[in-house]
């Protein structure tokens, strides 16, 4: 998976620094945000160094997540870590393990020390869709046949299912004509904050010529790597005769 980094802004070198950057995770790895400031020696001393990360999520609600104060740490939420080794190196970066889609939003560090540093990172979590299809299906001659595709576990919500129907070397979209239709419901939000969604397909077995065409739900989200973003599962379709 790919991470992008933008820095927004930096603001006066040294004493105060303000930096935001984002970042993007797929559900269930590992993240390092990072906090690297600067101190007049060279470790850190525990009694000058005070340390706050503090989460905003996408609902605008603000969360602790850690703190440092007079050398003890305190460990709000499930997951996070800060290495007390690096820390003494001036490096006060939060580790999130096993992300779920409710890590997502704008994780902010606060070091006194005794100078103030700020740094930001809006995380970004994304979650890659399963998809499952039938590998064969068949239609009675004179008959209809429905299959359908079940794409699940995804994040953003922002999904495309389409239908294509492939004979020999022609590929055309389906549910423009008569012999096909095409049933998309609308997402469902999952207990784990991913989406779901099931699309079907109904096809009239004059659609066939030659007794067997591929029928393919391509996917289209965020996670998918390419020029399209896009990811195809086919399904062998044939004729059963009277």
């Amino acid at each position: 998976m790919t991470i992008k980094l933008m820095v927004l802004a930096l603001y006066c070198k040294g004493s105060l620094a303000e930096i935001t950057r984002e970042l993007s995770v797929l559900v269930g790895n590992e993240v390092t945000l990072s906090c690297m400031f600067d101190t007049p020696h060279k470790l850190v001393e525990w009694s000058a160094l005070s340390i706050e990360w503090n989460m905003v999520d996408k609902h605008a609600k603000k969360s602790m997540v850690y703190t440092l104060e007079d050398g003890r740490a305190h460990v709000y939420k499930e997951g996070s870590v800060v290495n007390e080794t690096c820390l003494r190196q001036s490096d006060a970066s939060l580790q999130l393990h096993n992300v779920t889609v409710g890590d997502e939003g704008l994780y902010t560090c606060r070091v006194i020390n005794p100078l103030i540093y700020t740094e930001s990172t809006a995380l970004k979590v994304l979650a890659l869709p399963s998809v499952l299809l039938p590998e064969k299906a068949t239609v009675r001659e004179g008959q209809e046949k429905t299959i359908q595709c079940d794409v699940t576990g995804f994040y953003p919500e922002k999904v495309a299912v389409t239908w294509l129907i492939q004979n020999g070397t022609q590929t055309i979209h389906a549910g423009l004509g008569q012999l096909s239709r095409v049933c998309n419901e609308l997402a469902v939000h999952n207990p784990d904050g991913t989406y779901s969604i099931r699309s079907g397909i109904t096809l009239h077995s004059s659609v066939l010529r030659g007794g067997e065409i591929h029928v393919i739900c391509q996917v289209e989200h965020q996670t998918y790597n390419g020029l399209y973003n896009r990811s195809l599962h086919q399904s062998r379709f044939t004729v059963q005769p009277l």
